[in-house]
Parts: C-alpha cells; structure tokens; sequence
C-alpha cells in the first residue's frame, strides 16, 4: 500500500513546491474538538497535518493537551465572538452548549504563506457527509449537517483550522 504522500497527484506537488516559494510566513490554528477527542482520533488526525506540513514544507510549532482542561462557556463565546456577532443565539444555543465541559486538543502549525489552505483542504468539507475521501472528516467522519439540522444540534465533524 501507498503511503499517503506518494499518492499526491502531481498537480497538488506542483502547487505546493510554487507556495514554498512564496515568501513569508504563516501560522494556522488546528483544533481536535471534543468528538474527535472522545473517538480518540488525536493521533491520526494530526498525522494527516503533519504529512501536509512535510510536505509543504511546515511544522507544527506547539500542541496543547492539558490533562483534565474542559472548556469553558466563556472561552467558546471570546472564540466564535465572530460567528455569534453573524448567527447570533444559533451559535450560543446550539453550538456552544455542545463543547462546554469537554476536552479538546489545540495545536499551531507555521509554515509558508498558503500552509493554512493547505490544512483546511486537508481537513475536507464541513460537512463530513460531503468531504472526499482522503481529507480528515472524509475518513473519519460519522456524522452530517442533515442529521446535525434534524437533532437540534451542532455538527460534529472533528476539528476546526
């Protein structure tokens, strides 16, 4: 079996040797959110990063994973001030509630300018339902948007960049 890496197609190398030569930096927050940390898919989330940031020539500079950490109802509102400004109590009813008191695993990836991209298409489609095969959610996933809208729920799909 191919490893992942040599099953890049050659248009995806080609576009990722002209961003190694792009110039400057830039960093990419990743998130395990709580679904993905309870299936304890940590490991082989990450492993799809990292073959991406080797590939382009990244790293992950940091990862935080602190024993016991649950977040919190006010750390959820500071980090998605953005989306509840847009979505307003959606967000604060139905997503946030999902993520309070449980686990997640935080990490920082820097690499070349377009190493952000690069991680987000390796993460797939929002919705796992419709992310290819290949990308982290395609893989992994178990859940969809349909499902998600019919529960009254947030969406689980694994992580957020």
């Amino acid at each position: 079996m191919q490893s992942k890496l040599t099953m890049r197609t050659e248009g995806r190398i080609i576009e990722t040797a002209r961003a190694r030569l792009a110039t400057g930096t830039e960093r990419t927050l990743v998130i395990i959110k709580p679904d993905g940390v309870e299936r304890d898919l940590e490991h082989n989330i990450f492993a799809y990063f990292d073959d991406t940031a080797l590939l382009f020539g990244a790293r992950r500079v940091k990862t935080v994973g602190i024993p016991g950490f649950r977040v919190t109802q006010e750390l959820l509102e500071r980090f998605y001030a953005d989306a509840i400004r847009r979505h307003g109590s959606v967000i604060k009813k139905k997503y946030i509630p999902e993520f309070v008191g449980r686990p997640l695993i935080v990490a920082l990836y820097e690499g070349p300018v377009g190493i952000r991209r690069e991680i987000k298409r390796e993460l797939g489609d929002m919705d796992p339902a419709n992310a290819e095969r290949g990308t982290v959610r395609g893989d992994f996933g178990d859940d969809s948007l349909e499902l998600a809208v019919k529960k009254g729920r947030a969406l689980r799909n694994l992580a957020h960049a």
